[in-house]
């Protein structure tokens, strides 16, 4: 499960420190944790969207120079 923090989130004793918009994947235990400890600064975060790759038919290819001249 991915955490987004939506509070600040500071725990000395633990050495554990969230920003607001970080997203993370604790383990379960941490996660856990986390949410009974500051259930306001928690949140599941939004599902990322995989990036598709480009076709492998569309190669970038270098540019000519047209213009036929030094400058």
């Amino acid at each position: 499960m991915r955490l987004l923090c939506i509070g600040r989130y500071v725990n000395e004793p633990r050495g554990l420190a969230f920003d607001v918009g970080v997203t993370f994947e604790p383990d379960e235990a941490l996660a856990a944790f986390l949410l009974a400890d500051a259930p306001g600064c928690f949140a599941p975060a939004p599902a990322v969207k995989a990036v598709d790759a480009p076709a492998r038919d569309k190669a970038i290819k270098t540019a000519q120079n047209k213009g036929g001249g030094v400058l």
